[in-house]
């Protein structure tokens, strides 16, 4: 019988702090993985699911814990975060030497196939405080893949205060109507 997605005790659950990653299933010890922030944050940034997001909606405003935050509902497009990890990939690559200048990567198909869903929680101050992002991959002759995460900002730089419309400017591109 197989296992599912669905159950918290069998279920890997993942954090990653200062650049350390830590896993467990279910309740059990967390212990050290091998980085695969890539995958949850490609380019180290958890915001460039961003990039793919459409179909934004206002979800509702909400208060908790004294923080006043709107509630951003998007889908994810496979084929626009297919192209965004290409172009993430080549230039890395690029970087360490090891793709020529006139070569280019395909894209990923396991990226331009997938779905994909989210929300993002954006402060009265234009600062994120929490990204929740919802993938399926397509399955293969093996398995299927379901693929979801929090990410939850804090300790921001006041600085980075003035520059908040960055983020939110992500999302504006592709629902003007909701800023």
């Amino acid at each position: 019988q197989g296992n599912s997605v669905l159950s918290t005790d069998e279920a890997l659950e993942l954090r990653v702090v200062d650049g350390k990653t830590m896993g467990r299933v279910g309740d059990g010890e967390w212990y050290e993985v091998d980085d695969i922030s890539q995958l949850m944050a490609p380019g180290q940034d958890s915001l460039g699911f961003l990039v793919a997001a459409e179909n934004v909606q206002h979800a509702g405003t909400e208060t908790r814990a004294g923080i006043t935050f709107d509630r951003l509902s998007f889908d994810v497009n496979g084929p626009k975060f297919a192209e965004f990890m290409r172009i993430q990939f080549e230039e890395e690559m690029r970087r360490d030497g090891t793709l020529p200048p006139n070569i280019h990567l395909d894209v990923a198909e396991q990226y331009a196939n997938m779905d994909g869903t989210g929300e993002l929680w954006v402060q009265q101050n234009g600062l994120p405080i929490r990204l929740s992002v919802d993938l399926v991959f397509p399955p293969d002759e093996t398995e299927q893949v379901d693929y979801g995460f929090i990410t939850d900002f804090s300790g921001w730089d006041q600085t980075i205060a003035a520059k908040a419309a960055t983020f939110t400017g992500r999302l504006a591109l592709n629902a003007p109507e909701i800023f």
